[in-house]
């Protein structure tokens, strides 16, 4: 049976009332918007099709994602200072720029983007017969498919973002593939026994092909898979009650109150609780949310010992399910006994109807964000290292800021009356703030969460195009072995002797449709492995490139085991690698300024979304008056969680009115679109509008229809 869902959908109900009614109020908040709350502003506001023509404009060489920092640089007046320029900062800085704030971005690398820049070696080849030049992406490895849809919610953001001047492809009918070791234990000595499972769109598809695959002769398992599809979906739908509950004034929170304590019950449990408590003790919707015990002396983790104890006799089936089904895991780094099961929920469910990738590199993303900022008077500025944030008279005055790699210790003050930390909290209250200050301390004595796993990512570059060497155009996910928390307690014990937990395998020159176009006769690949900092935290304080025989053989081991799962699932690869090149969390720290080579800034565990938490992370404001946040811990991890976390900083700064006001513009571009396919009417397309922005997928049916007719237009104005 399918688990009720009256509490979600009151919760929705009320979520549609209040869209709704903020649609209304934004007509009448047009007419005040210059003179409603929010920090003050001197820029000039572009209009949308200014916007757009500013990102034209980046596309044809305007300064874009590498304009060093210099002091003749630096606007004459700034009203917001951004610190960092990953999803987040970008987010922020162009939403403040549509909305007339003159903004300053500063980062610390030579290149604007964090995880969503690209980068390109130059290495000798292993054969000696010259050096390569290959590219590669760093985060932003793919999106959900709503990206590429101007007229869902994170299509319609990320287009407001970068001026709708970036494409976004589809990535097919199977955006993910799970990979696994050979294993002897089978569901039934009739069961199959495969060990590559494929990902399509739609959780009935996946549902259906994964029993098949598990144990066609049970139909409880597709059932069972379902009513797992069913839950996550759940805990996901309630994050948006929380994102409003961040945006709305405090009076007004009560209404989103129900669908915040749906998220709150689920956020306190752990994946492997609910994994192991529907699938091996067949609870429901209401015990699970009660925290009932597990059957049998079960404990709340995915181990051998575990499918021992399961009370029921499809307890191999379960195994293989539970397995396969935490393969998003490599998305929020944290495994099933420690991970909320709410951050699996939002990773999990965010691809269920496909996944994109952007058309050419993924750095256009930060690029076309930053030509919006400086159409609006501001500026975004590489090797611009923030040494710390500046306060007067108890409230932010500025940042001192400094060349990355001068050789002199010359900095230079900034003044600006706010300031958006997109960097994450730990540099934030470890390093930006005076370690004096009250809020430091109380953050340091206080403060429960922990900072994400990092990882190593090893770059390949091998001869020949993609498809004559048979590569598949679809993610992969190695996971080595069904019981997933045994296998990281393994391999965390000992990473040289045993191969990773999980490994993404990547390979961006299939989803780049323009990658042949700069690459002919040569493919990339991507393999990242979860890492801890203690592993390389000997080596922290050594000079990069230059730290040491002891360092290097650590890496080979770790390549050869990242080799070794690659060509195990990839073989057509072998005898064409030209080079590879491995980076550790050293290489996160140096080029991205994250805290101990952290992936995901903050672990994903019960205590990130606990209420506790909420001094510090979920929201865009600090106790600071004129410091805000941005990114990742402003919201959720990941890019898109980031991106999410930027839109909810800018609105901070903003303010209630001129927030509204966005999030109109917003909802009004998602309903032209779907009145201009000619679907719906006026009053159709707005209702649709909003159904989408508060958690309905688009039909894939109207995603097609309209997806052929902006085709079609496009052609005949050409």
């Amino acid at each position: 049976p399918v688990p009720s869902f009256r509490s979600g959908n009151a919760t929705m109900g009320v979520v549609m009332t209040i869209a709704a009614a903020a649609l209304l109020c934004a007509l009448l908040v047009k007419l005040i918007l210059w003179l409603g709350g929010g920090e003050r502003r001197t820029g000039r506001v572009p209009a949308a099709a200014e916007a757009a023509a500013a990102g034209a404009a980046g596309k044809q060489g305007f300064p874009s994602h590498r304009t060093p920092f210099h002091a003749k640089r630096l606007p004459e007046e700034v009203d917001v200072i951004v610190v960092g320029s990953g999803m987040g900062g970008m987010a922020c800085a162009s939403t403040l720029a549509q909305s007339g704030y003159r903004v300053l971005v500063l980062e610390q690398h030579d290149r604007l983007g964090g995880c969503t820049h690209t980068f390109e070696l130059n290495k000798a080849n292993e054969d000696g017969s010259g050096h390569t030049t290959c590219s590669f992406d760093t985060g932003l490895h793919y999106m959900s498919i709503d990206t590429a849809l101007p007229f869902a919610r994170s299509g319609a953001v990320m287009r407001y973002v970068t001026g709708g001047q970036v494409e976004w492809s589809d990535l097919g009918e199977v955006w993910d593939s799970v990979l696994f070791p050979d294993d002897d234990r089978k569901a039934t000595p009739t069961s199959p026994n495969e060990n590559t499972y494929l990902f399509r769109k739609g959780i009935d598809r996946i549902a259906k092909d994964l029993a098949a695959q598990i144990n066609p002769d049970e139909p409880e398992v597709a059932g069972r898979i379902l009513r797992w599809f069913h839950l996550i979906r759940e805990a996901d739908l309630s994050v948006v009650s929380v994102y409003l509950e961040l945006i709305l004034p405090a009076p007004l929170r009560f209404l989103v109150s129900n669908g915040v304590k749906t998220f709150h019950a689920y956020s306190k449990l752990t994946t492997a609780y609910v994994m192991n408590a529907v699938f091996d003790c067949n609870f429901s919707r209401e015990e699970i949310l009660a925290h009932k015990p597990l059957h049998n002396g079960m404990t709340e983790e995915l181990t051998s010992a575990n499918v021992d104890r399961s009370p029921s006799p499809l307890r191999e089936s379960w195994r293989r399910a539970k397995g396969v089904l935490v393969h998003p895991i490599g998305d929020y780094a944290c495994q099933p006994r420690d991970s909320s099961i709410t951050a699996h929920a939002l990773t999990a469910w965010y691809y269920m109807d496909g996944a994109a990738y952007t058309v050419g590199e993924t750095n256009q993303v930060s690029a076309r964000a930053s030509d919006i900022v400086r159409a609006a008077g501001g500026e975004a500025l590489t090797n611009a290292r923030v040494k710390g944030i500046v306060l007067a008279n108890g409230r932010v005055a500025g940042v001192e800021v400094s060349k990355t790699h001068a050789q002199s210790a010359e900095t230079t003050v900034i003044r600006a009356p706010v300031v958006v930390n997109a960097t994450g909290t730990y540099n934030l209250y470890n390093t930006l703030l005076p370690q004096d200050h009250a809020e430091v301390k109380a953050w340091k004595d206080e403060h429960t969460y922990k900072p994400s796993f990092g990882h190593t990512y090893l770059f390949c570059c091998f001869k020949g195009d993609w498809d004559e060497i048979g590569i598949p155009p679809v993610n992969g996910w190695y996971i080595n072995g069904y019981s997933t928390d045994e296998v990281f307690d393994e391999y965390f014990a000992d990473p040289e002797g045993v191969r990773p937990a999980t490994v993404y395998l990547g390979f961006p020159c299939c989803k780049d449709v323009l990658w042949k176009q700069k690459h002919p006769g040569i493919s990339n690949c991507i393999l990242i492995a979860d890492a801890k900092w203690e592993w390389f935290e000997g080596w922290s304080g050594t000079q990069q490139h230059h730290r040491g025989t002891d360092y290097e053989q650590y890496k080979d081991f770790l390549t050869h085991h990242l080799l070794e799962v690659l060509y195990a699932k990839v073989p057509q690869v072998k005898g064409r690698l030209i080079w590879s090149d491995l980076g550790t969390p050293l290489s996160d720290s140096s080029y991205l300024g994250s805290f101990h080579g952290g992936s995901y800034g903050i672990r994903c565990d019960a205590d990130y979304f606990s209420e506790e938490t909420r001094k510090w992370l979920l929201r865009g404001d600090t106790r600071i008056p004129g410091l805000y946040q941005a990114g990742e811990d402003a919201f959720l991890p990941s890019v898109a969680g980031a991106c999410y976390g930027g839109l909810l900083g800018a609105i901070k700064v903003m303010g209630p009115i001129q927030g509204t006001a966005t999030l109109f513009q917003i909802l009004k571009n998602m309903a032209h679109v779907l009145q201009e396919s000619g679907e719906f009417s006026t009053a159709g397309a707005w209702a649709e509008a909003v159904r989408y922005f508060t958690g309905k997928l688009p039909d894939q049916s109207l995603q097609a229809r309209i997806k052929a007719k902006r085709a079609a237009a496009e052609k005949k104005s050409s």
